[in-house]
């Protein structure tokens, strides 16, 4: 298993580089929706994987669908990091910063926990489902967003 955490964090190290490039040159919320569109699909790969049996080409396109969703998680990351630097004030920053630190913490402790208890009472597949949901609905509403013309930086 650590050598996917290896494989997740080189590529993270090299994507990063081109995500920061393409988010210099298009709308935030365009980097964000993009993220959460590669997340539903990396997703999807795990849950397919999950859901259709044993066999090694489904653990492969399992071990495939986690690296990708841990390089876009990292993404997603620099996206938020991005948006909260074009979207404060100089005098702002240093605390949006730290807020949204202490914020992403309680979150993933939150969801950490509740995967746990999926896992082990209700299904070794329900935190990958709950989580897919989570993305879908934040999708969904960032799509809903754009359509209203909320979303512009």
């Amino acid at each position: 298993m650590s050598i996917l955490f290896l494989v997740t964090n080189s590529l993270c190290l090299v994507t990063s580089l081109l995500f920061g490039w393409i988010s210099d040159r298009v709308k935030i919320y365009k980097t964000i929706l993009l993220t959460n569109i590669g997340i539903l699909a990396s997703g999807s790969m795990m849950l397919y994987a999950i859901y259709s049996g044993q066999g090694k080409a489904l653990s492969i396109l399992f071990y495939i669908g986690f690296v990708l969703t841990m390089v876009i998680r990292c993404l997603q990351f620099m996206a938020a990091v991005n948006l909260i630097s074009k979207i404060t004030s100089d005098q702002t920053r240093g605390t949006m910063f730290a807020f949204n630190g202490i914020m992403a913490s309680i979150g993933i402790t939150i969801l950490q926990g509740c995967g746990g208890y999926f896992y082990t009472n209700v299904s070794k597949a329900a935190p990958f489902l709950y989580w897919y949901v989570g993305y879908l609905l934040t999708t969904v509403f960032n799509l809903v967003l754009v359509a209203m013309g909320k979303l512009t930086v």
